[in-house]
C-alpha cells in the first residue's frame, strides 16, 4: 500500500490536533501567557495610588467638596465598567478569564487623574494623565487587555469626571492691581 503526501499531511495534522487537545498547555504561546513584574505591579500600584492621592491631597487642602465630586466620579467609573465588563463578557487576552473589556485598572487611574485635570488644572493633570496612562500601557503589556479595553476604561473615567467635577476656586487667591509710574501689574 503506497500512501499520497496528502494523505500523510492529513495523518500529522491529525496527530497534531489530538495532541494539542489532549495537553492544552502545549497550545498555548508565549503571546498568549500573561506577563509578571515590574511593569505589571507597578500598574497595580498606581491604579490605586492615582485616586487615594487624589482624595488625600483634597482633604489636605481642605477641599471637601472636591473630595465629594472625587467619591461620585469614581463609584460612577466604577458602577459603569463593572457593568459593562461582566455584560460583554470578553476573553482577556491570555485566555485567563472572560472580564476583559472595559479594563477596571485603567479606569480607576484614569478616574483619578482625570479628577486632578478638571479639579485643579494642567500642572497637576498631565503629570496624572502619564501615570494613568503607564497604568492602561502596563495592562496590555502583561497581556491582560486589549488596547480598545484599555482606551474604553479610560475614557468611561474621563467622561464620569467631567460630569461630576468643578474647577476648584481657592478662594484663598486674591489678585491686587500694582500702580507704577508708567505701567500696571497685577500680582496674586
Amino acid at each position: 500500500m503506497t500512501l499520497g503526501t496528502s494523505s500523510i499531511g492529513y495523518s500529522a495534522a491529525t496527530v497534531l490536533s489530538i495532541t494539542i487537545g489532549c495537553s492544552p498547555a502545549l497550545a498555548q504561546s508565549e503571546i498568549f501567557e500573561g506577563q509578571s513584574g515590574t511593569i505589571s505591579d507597578l500598574g497595580d500600584v498606581i491604579q490605586i495610588a492615582l485616586p487615594a492621592g487624589a482624595l488625600i491631597g483634597s482633604l489636605w487642602i481642605d477641599d471637601t467638596e472636591g473630595a465629594w465630586q472625587l467619591a461620585k466620579g469614581a463609584a460612577a467609573t466604577g458602577i459603569i465598567t463593572h457593568t459593562m465588563k461582566f455584560g460583554y463578557e470578553r476573553l482577556r487576552p491570555d485566555g485567563s478569564e472572560s472580564n476583559s473589556f472595559p479594563s477596571g485598572h485603567t479606569s480607576a487611574a484614569f478616574s483619578g487623574a482625570a479628577y486632578i485635570h478638571h479639579r485643579y488644572g494642567n500642572a497637576w493633570g498631565i503629570p496624572a494623565y502619564a501615570a494613568a496612562t503607564f497604568v492602561g500601557a502596563s495592562r496590555v503589556w502583561a497581556n491582560r487587555h486589549y488596547v480598545d479595553d484599555v482606551l474604553a476604561g479610560g475614557s468611561i473615567a474621563v467622561f464620569s469626571s467631567l460630569y461630576f467635577t468643578d474647577p476648584y476656586n481657592n478662594s484663598a487667591l486674591v489678585m491686587v492691581p500694582s500702580f507704577g509710574e508708567d505701567h500696571i501689574t497685577m500680582k496674586g
